[in-house]
């Protein structure tokens, strides 16, 4: 259901064309496997990106965004994998046959986020109500079969956002302008690399470098941030 009144602001695939002008996503994101279980051809897709146990455990039993967006292991030629991944950019009555070839379109800003982020800023001060706060993060838990909430704090706007906009780019945004990115990436990376793969967070990642493009421009006429 692409390019409907959800999508403020997208970049648009195609695909079957020359050059190339695809998506990639689906084959970065799901394993070759789940296709053939589904009875598609070999797609070339990557190993399985896991989705965190944190955000698995951040849905509830009847929230309809965690089957949309998240595949829950699956089984293949009689082997089951537990494995979760995501699936939001893939549809399986699109399949290409080029695997980096894929004619979904990747949502850089949708409605609801608008909709999202003016009860932020309610609820950081500016003007407006609690119960449009009320209002708004409903409307979007109604979509997803879940109960109304009352009273929203900060903190249950930026568990619903995370929810809602999984895997879309925005979580560490929203944890970078809320200011929980210096405790909850660290806890996030103890609870998850248990096979001790990634590298630890620095203070520095929170601002981007300057590209070196413009440093070199006009020597000494910027300092780097700190850190890189």
């Amino acid at each position: 259901n692409e390019n409907n009144p959800e999508v403020l602001f997208d970049v648009q695939y195609a695909t079957g064309l020359s050059p190339v002008v695809g998506g990639t996503f689906a084959w970065v994101l799901v394993p070759d496997t789940w296709f053939q279980s589904n009875g598609k051809a070999v797609q070339g897709g990557l190993s399985i990106r896991p989705v965190s146990n944190d955000l698995l455990n951040a849905y509830t039993a009847t929230d309809t965004r965690k089957a949309f967006s998240i595949q829950s292991g699956y089984t293949y030629n009689g082997i089951a994998e537990t494995q979760s991944f995501f699936k939001k950019y893939v549809d399986l009555t699109k399949v290409p046959t080029n695997r980096v070839d894929w004619p979904i379109n990747f949502i850089v800003y949708r409605y609801t986020d608008v909709l999202m982020l003016k009860a932020e800023c309610i609820l950081k001060g500016a003007s407006g109500t609690q119960a449009e706060v009320d209002a708004i993060v409903n409307q979007v838990r109604t979509r997803a079969g879940l109960p109304a909430l009352t009273g929203v704090t900060l903190t249950q706007l930026f568990q619903e956002r995370r929810k809602e906009f999984a895997a879309e780019g925005s979580r560490w945004h929203d944890l970078v302008r809320s200011g929980q990115v210096e405790t909850v990436i660290p806890a996030w990376i103890t609870a998850e690399d248990v096979q001790k793969k990634m590298l630890p967070f620095q203070k520095a990642y929170i601002i981007y470098p300057i590209p070196q493009s413009e440093l070199d421009v006009k020597q000494g006429l910027y300092t780097q941030n700190p850190g890189y």
